[in-house]
């Protein structure tokens, strides 16, 4: 479709208009279809792209798009949760009833909890160095802690009763 046909359906709304007693938005619908004029040959699509390519200029992004929607503030609340959490799991890591399974899942759980930013905020609580590193690198950091700690405390433990058995 052309702007010409949207045009035409303008100044017909616009007789419309006048014809039922609105003779101001007669006028101004008249009056925005003379205003297309220059792009009359133009395709509906081709008027939408001037439109955004103006629109970005007058906004000072030199018709680059940019995204509208405000990045949303990492929630304090599930960071403090999942900190919590991964420091249990730490504090357990030396538990004979904690397994590597569960370890993995915890990590996979959280993964899917978090946002990039959230999980980043927890790297910073827990003193996990997050330059270069993704949210999920991170996650995987703390599961790596832990299951160290596990094979060490079952390292150890099996040392314990070999000395014993001698």
């Amino acid at each position: 479709m052309k702007i010409a046909h949207v045009q035409d359906l303008l100044m017909n709304f616009s007789k419309w208009h006048e014809t039922a007693g609105g003779k101001q938005i007669a006028s101004e619908l008249e009056r925005f279809s003379r205003g297309l004029d220059a792009h009359r040959d133009l395709s509906i699509s081709e008027f939408c792209e001037i439109l955004q390519r103006s629109s970005a200029e007058c906004n000072g992004n030199n018709g680059a798009s940019k995204s509208t929607k405000a990045k949303p503030k990492p929630d304090q609340e599930k960071i403090q949760i999942a900190v919590h959490d991964l420091q249990i799991l730490l504090d357990r890591s030396t538990h004979p009833d904690l397994t590597y399974e569960v370890i993995d899942a915890e990590i996979d759980r959280l993964d899917g909890l978090l946002s990039k930013d959230e999980g980043m905020e927890v790297a910073k609580e827990l003193g996990i160095s997050t330059s270069g590193k993704s949210k999920i690198a991170v996650l995987q950091e703390v599961g790596r802690r832990a299951s160290a700690r596990k094979s060490l405390h079952e390292r150890g433990q099996r040392l314990e009763l070999s000395a014993t058995e001698s």
